[in-house]
């Protein structure tokens, strides 16, 4: 049933809490050249933004650049501070390409990697309406291992909104010794990010400390197409993560690899021709690239792990406390793929003493469907309405892609890597056009067909990144199930009322106060301490909310609610009579 409730916000409290943000912010108009010279033009104007003592002479600015223009960086930046990059939307009558940030050289002739070195503790980073390209700009080719962002530090918050990351063969952000840091990737679309000779390179978020502990981490609404490997590569404990509504178009391996998974919601994506390298005896045997113990049984797209035991007594946990939404999730294999795993062999496999014969890749491995079949070892894990069905893209354009993807993946799996042309992997949606300068409007186009898979996200919404759907993206924004209400002022305490009315039959309204932001659950137990319902579980800004709750599939009796968000935990009693 498609729920719809009203987000209300009080005018008064919006314009004076968002006054005292613009007026500590400064925007600074990044140039395109400094002189005449255009080399190094961001990092030299960002870093070099100082007092005469040294210091920042525009806290909390906003470096702003110009759409259609480039913006060299020829030296590392590496931010200890607030920083916002960005520019505005653009304008749809007079459509113009987003500013890009260009990967330069140093002064020995090697690329910068990374571009951002995001350092300190407790700074808010934001990327919006920006490309970054790490194409060279004579697109004269090499192979490289080319990364963003990395991260290190305490308490950020980072964001990345309505950018385009190209051509990065490492992984666009690289968090490296963080502690209690959040995510957010929303309406991006992260482009031929691939290794140019070899499969393992070219991912998103990509993350293989285990001893490491962030808050949040949250995808949604983007595009990964073409890409090589680990999309989203998570080895450290996250206390929510949340996957949703992201389309995933031709991805070589090993895109979602999420082994100390405990807390997540993976709902409404869509996948298709996803883990195109198929898998090998010998990776099965193996762990698939998990020399670990215990292994995560096959290829598949979802996959879940035994969480590493000190983990979870550092946590407090037990295995059967996990949480793991799988929902609405789309998925497909193109036949030339299929046919692909049929009619080919692995020459290093049959060297090292195995069959060679390549297998298709599933929905989700046996270990991880045992997992979400033992109710009683795993309560918590969830996974409906997740359904193979062909979504109907653009036949011409994925038999470009694949005529680029099938010889790779065969040369790569006769030794491991490729002697192709190092550019012979990209795909150009403009044809012969430059792929360092890409047309706009961007004429990829991932919309699809199939009226089942557009209906079948929750909600009724079409699978996948709902921007290339504006109408609907525009209603799903407002499709919620907690009502927020800021009333002229953010909470001071965390607060859980007594549901009105009570008794009830079979409506009641419950209404809670978080005063940080964090993952928040409301939940419905039975007198037996079974968990009957779950209401909200999502990450929430602080703020007083409302939630209207339907029993009718209840029978009366005695019955608790639960609120948890951060730290804070609180449990409240009602009664149903019918």
């Amino acid at each position: 049933m498609k729920r719809k409730n009203t987000i209300i916000f009080s005018l008064l409290f919006a314009v004076l809490f968002l006054s005292n943000i613009l007026l500590a912010q400064v925007v600074r108009m990044v140039p395109e050249k400094i002189g005449d010279e255009y080399l190094g033009v961001l990092n030299k104007f960002v870093m070099g933004d100082t007092t005469d003592t040294g210091e920042r002479a525009y806290p909390n600015a906003i470096y702003r650049l110009e759409r259609g223009k480039m913006y060299d960086i020829n030296e590392q930046l590496r931010i200890d501070f607030n920083f916002t990059l960005d520019a505005l939307p653009d304008d749809p009558d007079n459509p113009t390409r987003p500013p890009m940030v260009l990967v330069g050289k140093d002064a020995q002739g090697s690329f910068i990697s990374p571009l951002f070195n995001l350092v300190n503790d407790s700074t808010n980073i934001k990327f919006q309406n920006v490309i970054f390209s790490a194409i060279p700009f004579d697109e004269n080719f090499v192979a490289r291992t080319q990364w963003l962002i990395f991260l290190e530090g305490a308490y950020h918050r980072f964001e990345m909104d309505n950018c385009i990351a190209l051509g990065f063969s490492g992984s666009v952000l690289q968090p490296r010794y963080t502690d209690r840091c959040s995510y957010y990737f929303t309406n991006n679309i992260f482009f031929n990010n691939i290794h140019l000779t070899s499969v393992g390179g070219g991912g998103t978020y990509s993350n293989t400390v285990k001893t490491a502990y962030n808050d949040t981490i949250k995808f949604v609404n983007n595009t990964f197409f073409n890409d090589g490997d680990n999309n989203f590569l998570s080895w450290e404990f996250v206390d929510y993560i949340e996957f949703s509504h992201n389309t995933m178009y031709n991805m070589s391996i090993a895109a979602l690899w999420l082994p100390n998974l405990t807390n997540a919601k993976f709902n409404d994506n869509l996948f298709y021709d996803y883990q195109t390298v198929g898998e090998t005896e010998w990776e099965y045997v193996n762990g698939h690239w998990d020399k670990g113990t215990p292994k995560h049984g096959h290829a598949s797209i979802l996959k879940l792990n035994l969480v590493d035991p000190q983990t979870l007594a550092d946590h407090r946990m037990e295995e059967s406390d996990r949480k793991v939404e799988a929902k609405n999730n789309v998925y497909f294999w193109s036949q030339t793929i299929r046919d692909f795993w049929d009619n080919t062999t692995s020459q290093k496999d049959i060297d090292q003493g195995y069959s060679g014969e390549i297998f298709p890749v599933t929905w989700i491995n046996h270990l991880t469907d045992s997992m979400f079949t033992d109710k009683s070892s795993y309560p918590h894990l969830v996974q409906e309405n997740n359904v193979e069905l062909d979504p109907g893209f653009d036949a011409t354009m994925g038999a470009t892609v694949l005529a680029k993807e099938i010889p790779f993946i065969t040369e790569y799996r006769k030794v491991g890597w490729t002697t192709l042309e190092v550019d012979e992997r990209y795909y150009n949606p403009d044809g012969a056009g430059k792929l360092f300068d890409l047309n706009w409007p961007l004429t990829l186009n991932l919309t699809y067909t199939n009226t089942d898979v557009l209906t079948h996200a929750q909600g009724d919404f079409p699978a996948g990144d709902l921007n290339w759907y504006p109408a609907k993206k525009a209603e799903w924004e407002n499709w919620t199930d907690v009502e927020k209400d800021i009333n002229g002022s953010l909470p001071s305490e965390y607060k859980l009322s007594q549901n009105y009315p009570n008794p009830f039959n079979p409506t009641t309204e419950m209404s809670f106060s978080i005063p940080v932001s964090g993952n928040t659950t409301l939940a419905i137990y039975n007198v037996l301490g079974q968990k009957v319902a779950t209401l909200v579980n999502e990450q929430l800004s602080a703020g007083s909310y409302k939630y209207q709750f339907d029993a009718s599939n209840l029978t009366s009796g005695i019955y608790f609610y639960q609120l948890q968000s951060n730290h804070y935990s609180q449990v409240k009693k009602m009664l149903l009579l019918k």
